[in-house]
């Protein structure tokens, strides 16, 4: 299975809060962003898929810090970057996410659905289809169809 779009959709218990933020960023009054998410892929995730979702259009920088001391906050406001210089990192984020939820959708229709041939898998086993790096407010959709029924979590010693 290998959708050829990749639509982002708003969870509808969190629907309240994204628009909150929809309307901060497109609101006349704001003329930048900046993006503070956590410094990393998945951080970099969760603000372009808020973003790109609000349709928000306005230049924006990243503040890049690894402590939330007053000071690491004001020098890392100091040294602000241009969005742009991080497309790297949220283009490997979004490949990864990605690249997860095909390995989630692909492989879990193949294990097993009962219980007692699951047990005994040991502390290794990983969950299959556990979208860990989806952000609070959206996630990837696609067409229903594409979707297998949902079931409970299914554990796998190996993924490959």
């Amino acid at each position: 299975m290998l959708p050829s779009q990749w639509p982002l959709v708003v969870y509808p218990k969190t629907k309240d809060q994204f628009e909150i933020a929809k309307r901060i960023l497109n609101s006349p009054k704001v003329s930048r962003v900046v993006c503070a998410t956590d410094a990393g892929r998945e951080g970099e995730l969760i603000f372009r898929y808020i973003y790109e979702l609000a349709q928000c259009r306005k230049p924006f920088s990243r503040l890049w810090i690894s402590s939330l001391t007053p000071e690491a906050i004001r020098k890392g406001f100091a040294a602000l970057r241009l969005g742009a210089d991080y497309d790297s990192l949220a283009d490997a984020a979004r490949g990864r996410s990605r690249a997860d939820w095909l390995v989630g959708m692909n492989a879990r229709p193949r294990l097993p659905r009962h219980p007692q041939k699951r047990q005994g898998l040991g502390e290794r086993a990983r969950r299959i289809g556990d979208l860990a790096d989806r952000p609070p407010l959206c996630r990837p959709g696609g067409p229903r169809e594409l979707c297998p029924p949902r079931r409970p979590p299914v554990v796998c010693p190996h993924l490959l």
